[in-house]
């Protein structure tokens, strides 16, 4: 009997849960970075260069 309890529980918390729903645009081939570039930036792509800022996000 407990077991069917815990079970209706779960079965609650489950339904709980909204659905979601992803927006991703289409992306065009606009250019490229030459090898070595692409090397040292990590990614082929220079709309996909998104250097990283230590530290997080800073309040002034």
């Amino acid at each position: 009997m407990n077991q069917q309890r815990t079970a209706d529980r779960a079965c609650d918390r489950e339904e709980a849960f909204l659905s979601v729903m992803a927006y991703v645009p289409w992306q065009e081939l606009q250019a490229v970075y030459e090898p070595e570039n692409a090397w040292r930036c990590g990614t082929l792509f220079p709309e996909l260069l998104k250097p990283f800022a230590r530290g997080g996000c800073r309040r002034g």
